[in-house]
Order: C-alpha cells, then sequence, then structure tokens
C-alpha cells in the first residue's frame, strides 16, 4: 500500500502545474515590421493595413511565427563575430552588420511545409537558388531566437555553406546541422 501511495505521489508531482498547459500568446508584430517585411515577403503583403500591430487574429498562428522571427532579423543589431571554440551561435558566426539586408538578398519566400522528416525544423534547395526557405511543423513549436536564428542559418545553405555533424556546443551530435568549423562564418 505504502508502494502505491509513493507511485501516485510521484506521479502526481512529476505532472506539469495547470498554468504550463496553458498556451502562451505569440507577440503580435509592429506595423513598422510588417510593412518592412511585406517589402521583401510578397506573401505578407496582403495583411498590411492600418493598424499599429498586428496579432495572430489578423495574420494566422503560422504566419505570425514567421513574422515573428522575421522582426528579428530586421531589429537585430549583431556584433562583430568572437572566435571562440565553444561558441555555437549562429549570431556570433555572421559577420554581416546588416542582417536584415543579407537576409533578404537571398530570401524570397518563407513557405510553411505540412510535413518533414523528423527533427528538421527548416530547409532549402540551395542548387536551385530559387530563394525559398521552407519551415517545417517543428519550426513552429520553437522559441522566436531559434526560429531567427534557423531562418539565418538555412540563407547560408545559398552561399554554399553545407552541414557537417556538430562537435561541440548545443547542438553536439546532431547530424547535418553545423559548419566544419565556427570560423568559417557558414550555417552553424
Amino acid at each position: 500500500m505504502q508502494s502505491l501511495l509513493l507511485r501516485v505521489v510521484c506521479l502526481f508531482l512529476a505532472l506539469p502545474a495547470a498554468s504550463a498547459f496553458a498556451q502562451t500568446p505569440i507577440p503580435c508584430v509592429s506595423q513598422a515590421n510588417l510593412q518592412k517585411i511585406s517589402k521583401s515577403f510578397s506573401q505578407f503583403q496582403q495583411f498590411v493595413g492600418n493598424k499599429t500591430e498586428y496579432c495572430e487574429a489578423d495574420l494566422g498562428a503560422q504566419n505570425l511565427k514567421i513574422a515573428n522571427s522575421l522582426a528579428i532579423l530586421i531589429d537585430a543589431q549583431p556584433n562583430m563575430p568572437t572566435v571562440d571554440a565553444d561558441d555555437a551561435l549562429t549570431l556570433q558566426a555572421i559577420a554581416e552588420s546588416d542582417w536584415w539586408a543579407y537576409f533578404t538578398a537571398r530570401a524570397s519566400t518563407v513557405t510553411a511545409q505540412p510535413t518533414c522528416p523528423e527533427g528538421v525544423g527548416a530547409f532549402v534547395m540551395p542548387f536551385f537558388g530559387d530563394g525559398h526557405v521552407h519551415v517545417c511543423p517543428l519550426f513552429f513549436d520553437l522559441s522566436v531566437y531559434t526560429q531567427a536564428s534557423i531562418m539565418m542559418h538555412e540563407v547560408r545553405h545559398f552561399d554554399g555553406f553545407a552541414h557537417v555533424t556538430c562537435t561541440q556546443g548545443f547542438e553536439k551530435g546532431s547530424q547535418g546541422a553545423c559548419d566544419d568549423k565556427i570560423t568559417t562564418k557558414g550555417s552553424y
């Protein structure tokens, strides 16, 4: 009996609090950012109007998440990269001073794919040079900063950077997710 009671208590303690099940609202996108996004990504032109901000009711959940990740790239003020053997952040690997200009020079469309291979957040087809970034269902479950990092990672492929297995950092052990070394400033 004591063993059964202990299992019930452990099961109860292992369950997340009810608030953990509640969906966190997705932040809205400012009019200025949506206008800038729509100039480079025509799929957003239909949404631009006279509102001060655009929310899920205006754009839909997926478009709002895509717009938020693009807004991160608009607003980013990157520093020059640091050469650190343990640095696994895309944000440190790219020496561009204007990420939005860099990104929009390579990407023309961001399309949500209904299905993708397991573990894939996004992909491009760099050999076709068409500028299409395809985002997968996994992409929408990630933080907005991870989504923005994935976006930048994917457009680096248009510059010819391929993948190798990660040997360090947050993605250590992930097959085909990193550059040969961070100092190449590829799609790490």
